[in-house]
């Protein structure tokens, strides 16, 4: 009776792979239908996100994508708001600050957006923590920042020729490797131009990390989670160093100090790409090249390899 009830799960879970992906073709053809018009340049823009790093991960991927649109969602309504009542009161609504605008506004906001990851990893017996797969922690980080992006953006309203001005690194038409990534000319021509990732590539290095950390500490516990609160300060220092080079507070000396620490902000988006990849050779070494003979849906089944794999694995 159990063998036929697996059987029939795993003929509805084929058949509603196979929905979900004509979905999202109609949907990806609806959005490239629209992309040219200003009214779905965020949603443009998201589309280049997502797509090539959703490709990429196709193969390691354990988590839904419900999960991953409940993440989305945890950024916009938890994270992005938690953020902004945090900065008022803290700051009773004055921003202008050197020191706030540099370094408390990105802590907090840093902060904030990964708290919900952070949350489940906390619980030791989660089962994103218990099999933890740096795929999976890279994508919901990464849902969380588009998230709390996509509400930021909406508060300051989208004007897209301004925006459209800021773009930065390589595109063929207006498709870009870095669609999420602004650049910010400096005050002074002494001080160079600065890089701003985006919250969606930030918050994936945490949350990257935090599924590093998570296979460490199954092996090496003691020194495992400083992993996590380095790539942490570095996105508060990208962050805050972009802050400071719009506001025109970057000196000499401080330009100098952003150059050692983030490389003008290149350093997390140019290494986002290999980061990607690395994590999906690893996981491809925790999964194996064979298919299981189970009749578990597929992504079930990932979830149980990664629980089992050894932890020097990954």
């Amino acid at each position: 009776m159990s063998r036929k009830r697996f059987t029939l799960s795993t003929a509805a879970d084929r058949t509603w792979r196979t929905r979900h992906v004509i979905g999202l073709v109609i949907a990806a053809l609806s959005v490239l239908a629209m992309a040219w018009t200003a009214g779905s340049a965020v949603i443009w823009l998201s589309l280049q996100l997502w797509l090539p790093i959703v490709a990429v991960t196709w193969t390691t991927r354990a988590v839904s994508a419900s999960t991953l649109v409940a993440f989305f969602i945890a950024g916009a309504s938890v994270s992005a708001p938690l953020a902004a009542l945090a900065v008022t009161v803290s700051t009773g609504g004055q921003i202008d600050g050197i020191l706030t605008r540099s370094i408390w506004v990105p802590l907090i906001e840093e902060a904030t957006k990964i708290l919900p990851l952070a949350a489940i990893f906390a619980v030791g017996r989660s089962r994103l923590r218990r099999a933890p797969s740096l795929t999976d922690s890279l994508l919901l980080g990464l849902a969380l920042g588009a998230g709390f992006s996509g509400v930021e953006d909406l508060a300051r309203g989208w004007d897209w020729d301004r925006l459209e001005a800021l773009r930065y690194g390589p595109s063929i038409g207006s498709w870009y490797l870095f669609p999420t990534a602004d650049v910010q000319e400096a005050a002074t021509s002494s001080i160079a131009s600065t890089v701003f990732p985006g919250h969606a590539i930030l918050t994936a290095w945490i949350g990257l990390t935090l599924g590093i950390a998570a296979r460490q500490a199954m092996a090496r516990p003691r020194f495992s989670w400083t992993l996590p609160g380095a790539a942490f300060l570095l996105a508060v220092a990208t962050h805050g160093f972009f802050n400071a080079t719009s506001g025109g507070d970057l000196g000499v000396a401080g330009a100098s100090l952003q150059w050692i620490t983030t490389v003008r902000g290149h350093l997390l988006l140019w290494l986002f790409p290999v980061a990607v990849i690395g994590a999906v050779w690893r996981d491809r070494r925790v999964l194996g090249t064979s298919a299981a003979a189970s009749p578990l849906p597929v992504r079930i089944q990932r979830w149980l390899k990664y629980a089992t794999a050894p932890a020097t694995q990954a």
